[in-house]
């Protein structure tokens, strides 16, 4: 994981493991005036989303909705976002699938689409679309969940501003 994303440093970095192979490698990331946020890669040559994962695991969306935010060099990415609140923390995190030239959200869920592309590799390296997430998360407090959502939604947005995701793309590739 890059260690430095624009102003945001990076605070640690870890990975995560099942059945004893690394699936997850992330990073936390702060700048002054800003929150942490969590930047990960799925790291297995598989199709993956986030919100797939947390659904499973009992979490359920209050919003979910494709999302667009300008990147680093100026470039619009669409992530498949949603925000979660748990009773104890708020998160709004979002996922993308990106290969070394393009990026897609992991779930094309807002409408009609008709598109002639080919699928998404998830094997071939040098080709392969890498899953990526963002989280960023804070602790409940008394400002509504719409507020709460606008906040770190706003914060997110500071932080994609400094991400090349294909950049990251290559690396994991």
């Amino acid at each position: 994981m890059p260690k430095q994303l624009g102003e945001y440093k990076q605070d640690r970095a870890w990975q995560e493991t099942s059945n004893g192979a690394n699936v997850v490698e992330s990073a936390a990331y702060a700048a002054p005036g800003s929150g942490e946020v969590v930047l990960g890669v799925w790291l297995l040559p598989i199709r993956h989303s986030v919100h797939g994962s947390w659904i499973t695991r009992g979490e359920r969306p209050e919003l979910r909705a494709n999302r667009s935010f300008t990147t680093a060099l100026g470039r619009v990415v669409s992530f498949d976002s949603a925000f979660y609140s748990d009773g104890i923390t708020d998160s709004f995190v979002g996922d993308v699938m990106c290969t070394s030239s393009s990026c897609l959200p992991s779930q094309l869920n807002d409408g009609i689409h008709v598109a002639f592309r080919s699928p998404r590799n998830f094997s071939m390296r040098g080709m392969r679309a890498v899953p990526i997430l963002f989280r960023v998360e804070s602790l409940q407090t008394d400002l509504s969940k719409s507020a709460t959502h606008e906040a770190l939604s706003a914060q997110a947005e500071r932080f994609l501003h400094e991400v090349d995701f294909a950049q990251i793309s290559r690396t994991f590739q």
